[in-house]
Formats: structure tokens, C-alpha cells, sequence
């Protein structure tokens, strides 16, 4: 998945884990299911139902990039904020599961 923002033409590529297990030299790569690469990767993706929402500090932590690269998918319109962000420590915006979701299914490659 590419999940650089729009507008400068970088990559800023992640590999889900079980594609790289997948992977045997000389051979076809066997595909796995992107909505099985999310669940592994977004261990509450399962409890969507329940919890609608992730912080964008799990989703910085989970994808490897900064907490800056996430506030300007948010200010990009990439991401989707749940309400207004609390100032302070625990300050992180709160993001819907559903936006994260179809942000990386856009950004397959």
C-alpha cells in the first residue's frame, strides 16, 4: 500500500507481514485478501462494530509514520475526524475506523 498523501508524487510504501510470508522465490506469490491484511494489521478492524473509532496515534503507530503525516491526511480530507481533537497529551484525534479502511483499500497497489 502507498500511504503518502496526495499532491508530491512520493511513495511511501507498507508491505503487510503474511504478503511477505506468502512470498516463495521462483514461484507465483500468493495473493492474500486485503480485508485480511487490515484485520492483521488493525486488530479492533474485528470489533468495528463496537468500536467505530481509532486514535490517530495507533493508526501512526500501525502504519510506522508520524503523527504529522496522519494530521495532514486529516487536513487533506484523506482521513475522516471523529468531532473536535482534545488539547493535551491525550490529544490525538479520534479518526473513523471506516475512513482509515478506505483509505488503504484506495491506496492498494
Amino acid at each position: 500500500m502507498d500511504v503518502h498523501g496526495d499532491g508530491n508524487g512520493r511513495r511511501d510504501i507498507r508491505v503487510c507481514r503474511s504478503s511477505l510470508l506468502a512470498f516463495k522465490p521462483g514461484k507465483h506469490w500468493a495473493k492474500v485478501s486485503l480485508d485480511a491484511a487490515i484485520a492483521a494489521a488493525f486488530p479492533s478492524y474485528l470489533a468495528f462494530a463496537k468500536q467505530p473509532t481509532i486514535r490517530a496515534v495507533e493508526l501512526a503507530a500501525r502504519l510506522s509514520c508520524s503523527m504529522e503525516h496522519i494530521r495532514n491526511l486529516i487536513a487533506d480530507g484523506q482521513l475522516i475526524e471523529f468531532g473536535k481533537t482534545n488539547k493535551g497529551p491525550y490529544g490525538s484525534p479520534i479518526l473513523f475506523h471506516a475512513s482509515v479502511v478506505d483509505f488503504l483499500k484506495r491506496r492498494v497497489l
